[in-house]
């Protein structure tokens, strides 16, 4: 069974969340892949994991389409904090 979602943000400490864990907690919280996430965004899987691991910017056009994808606001993902 999946964690609920407030279950993985609780997991993240929350002096440092950043856009990337807050990504990767939903993904996880609806078990999905970066692969199901590539399918139905169109997002590389590799920008993906870029994103998830801080190692790329997340920015306001990715978050829109994220959002979208996970069901949450934009806001959720680009403003962790």
């Amino acid at each position: 069974m999946a964690k609920k979602m407030i279950d993985l943000l609780n997991e993240i400490d929350p002096k440092i969340l950043s856009c990337g864990q807050v990504l990767r907690a939903l993904r996880k919280g609806l078990e999905l892949t970066l692969k199901d996430v590539e399918e139905i965004t169109g997002i590389k899987e590799q920008n993906l994991s870029a994103l998830e691991n801080d190692r790329m910017s997340m920015t306001a056009h990715y978050s829109e389409i994220l959002a979208a994808a996970l069901g949450v606001h934009p806001t959720d993902i680009l403003c962790p904090n």
